[in-house]
Formats: C-alpha cells, sequence, structure tokens
C-alpha cells in the first residue's frame, strides 16, 4: 500500500487563509503490519500568497512574504504523488485537507487517516500533539516548522512498534486498520464556527478554532498561536539527529532553498 503523509505552513488558522507551504511523503507500507517498504517519493513546496501573512503563523514557521515573492506549488508533481497514494495521512487532516483543497481539488476523491482524531498510539499520553508523541518514543525532530520534517516525524512516530513483538505491527499499521476518515463532509456547506447538530458535520467545524471576527490583533496572535500548538505540535525546536524517514525529508528541505 502507498501511503502519502501530507502536511501544511499557512498564513494563518482562518477560514479565509492560505497554504504557503506544503510538504507530501509517499511510502511504500506492509500491510497489515504498517512497516516501512521503502520512501517512494517527496515534494516541499511554497507559494506566494495573496494576503498577508498573520504574526503570529510568521512566529509559528519563520516563512515571510519576501522569502515567498514568486514562488508556486508545483501542482503536477503534488498531484502524481497524490495520486500514486492509496491513503492520505494528515495530523488534523480537516485544516490540511482545506489548506491543500484549492491547490490540489483531487484530494477529495482519496481515502483519508487522520492521526490526530483517529488518535492510534497509547493511551495515558497528556495530549495529542505531535511533539508528545515524539518525545513518548524518544524520537528527535529536526526543525518543526517545516511541512516535509513534520511529515517525517508523524511517519517515524506511525513507524514505531505498536507492541512488545514484531508481530503486533506498527501504530501505521492501527492507524490504517481503523478505518475511513472524512474532511469532505458537507464540502459545500457554509463555511461556519456553529456546532453541527448531532446528526450532521462540517468540514470547517473544530470546537479549537478561536472566534478570530471576535479577537483583536493581540488576542489574535496568542490564540492562532494556542491553535497551532494543539494542532500539531507545540512548535519547539529539538536538537539531535533525524530518525530514517526524517532524515530524507531534512535533506530534501535543505535542498528545496538552494
Amino acid at each position: 500500500m502507498y501511503v502519502a503523509i501530507v502536511d501544511t505552513e499557512t498564513t494563518g488558522v482562518a477560514e479565509s487563509d492560505e497554504a504557503i507551504s506544503a510538504g507530501i511523503l509517499l511510502l511504500e507500507i506492509e500491510t497489515p503490519t504498517g512497516r516501512l517498504i521503502r520512501s517512494a517519493g517527496h515534494y516541499l513546496g511554497y507559494r506566494e500568497p495573496q494576503k498577508a501573512i498573520h504574526p503570529a503563523a510568521a512566529r509559528v514557521h519563520g516563512l515571510s512574504r519576501e522569502q515567498l515573492s514568486g514562488r508556486a506549488f508545483d501542482v503536477y508533481e503534488m498531484e502524481r504523488l497524490i495520486e500514486a497514494a492509496d491513503v492520505l495521512v494528515a495530523h488534523n487532516a480537516k485544516f490540511d485537507a482545506r489548506m491543500l483543497l484549492p491547490h490540489v481539488p483531487m484530494i477529495v476523491e482519496k481515502k483519508w487517516r487522520c492521526s490526530w482524531q483517529q488518535f492510534p498510539w497509547p493511551d495515558g499520553l497528556p495530549n495529542k500533539k505531535l511533539d508528545t508523541v515524539c518525545a513518548h518514543f524518544d524520537l528527535e525532530r529536526g526543525n518543526p516548522h517545516n511541512a516535509l520534517l513534520d511529515c517525517g516525524a508523524l511517519g517515524d512516530c506511525l513507524l514505531v512498534q505498536s507492541g512488545e513483538t514484531e508481530q503486533g505491527g506498527t501504530y501505521f499499521g492501527k492507524l490504517l486498520s481503523s478505518g475511513d476518515y472524512g474532511p469532505f463532509l458537507e464540502v459545500n456547506a457554509p463555511r461556519t464556527r456553529a456546532k453541527p447538530s448531532n446528526d450532521e458535520s462540517s468540514q470547517f467545524y473544530n470546537p479549537a478554532w478561536p472566534d478570530f471576527a471576535r479577537l483583536d490583533e493581540e488576542n489574535w496572535a496568542d490564540a492562532a498561536h494556542r491553535y497551532e500548538r494543539e494542532r500539531t505540535d507545540e512548535r519547539w525546536v529539538r536538537l539531535g539527529t533525524v530518525c530514517a524517514v526524517s532524515a530524507i525529508a531534512l535533506v530534501a528541505a535543505i535542498l528545496s532553498f538552494h
């Protein structure tokens, strides 16, 4: 089975915000064990946004409009990797799917798994942050503000053995066997923060999202920063070596700016 781990960096977390960086890591995974067969491809791209990058978002990923000037996603390469994947995986699939949709509409046709909502890791972790999961497994991370490196970090966590013996498979196996996740439910519904009724769900609802329209500049920054931390990780730079999958992502990330 081919699995594409996807991640985005954005101008912010409001509905009007845009993706400014996208990472895709294509892996061939053995089923049902979830073991890695090989890394089959990767992509790290940047684009110049149409709107300003909010200062809170810039503090998270370190990207500026000046750095992104004239850049555009290689949509052909993104589509090539996504088309090759049987399943897409993201750590908060609703958010990343919403950010990728304007650029790669074909993602609505793919099967998804969400390692946030379908949390496959051990019970007892204090939260779902990617940093927390990495620390639990004693996995060092590269720069956490890079979309492709985040894909690699998530892949490293998912490739950890889920039991004391190899017969138990990996957390990747657990996630892939947990059933399809639908980030595009009611994709054409109005984008509202109102909580859906018991028999409805909205792609755009997330109870963790602040009501940005009611926040002033200072409080927006605080709320956006808190949400970014809850979405994936606390965004603190960890020093050390990057594990097998992350090493591939690290090389690609460095080369992308040369």
